[in-house]
């Protein structure tokens, strides 16, 4: 969906594929748009390593264990586009022999609950603003603004 932010166009483009095969969606969008540069992509993530309500901005890298990072970079050849990491920590560990990795699938999945709700709320209000800052001033400003250790009250790491 394209549209406007900071007075630049951009696309907002939601894969209509499963998370693990994300990279599939970008490949064709290039397709259609060879000159696309993968440094102008930003892709938005969910990251279970950072609290709910941490919002952590970086260019490049790996996967993190993130299969849809992972078909992404798979699919792009390179890995230098940008990534929002949206924190949603709370989620069983899988890392210990009482759990199961279906534990960490369901909660991904899940729903949340009116109390984390109103975190995402002020998660989509300081990502937006970040985003304007990141088209008004660069990067390292919406690094600066987005990355701080802001936890909602209520939510410790």
């Amino acid at each position: 969906m394209p549209g406007e932010l900071a007075g630049r166009l951009v696309v907002l483009l939601k894969p209509g594929t499963f998370m693990n095969r994300s990279g599939v969606t970008l490949r064709a969008l290039r397709e259609r748009q060879e000159d696309l540069d993968p440094r102008r992509i930003i892709v938005i993530h969910d990251d279970l390593d950072l609290g709910l309500g941490r919002i952590k901005l970086k260019q490049g890298g790996g996967s993190g264990g993130h299969n849809g990072i992972k078909s992404i970079i798979a699919e792009l050849g390179r890995a230098d586009f940008l990534r929002l990491r949206l924190g949603i920590a709370g989620a069983p560990r899988v890392d210990t022999p009482e759990k199961n990795p279906q534990d960490t699938v369901d909660y991904v999945l899940g729903r949340f609950s009116p109390e984390e709700l109103r975190v995402v709320e002020d998660v989509n209000q300081r990502l937006y603003g970040g985003l304007q800052h990141f088209f008004n001033f660069g990067l390292v400003a919406a690094m600066n603004q987005l990355n701080c250790r802001r936890v909602p009250a209520g939510n410790q790491e």
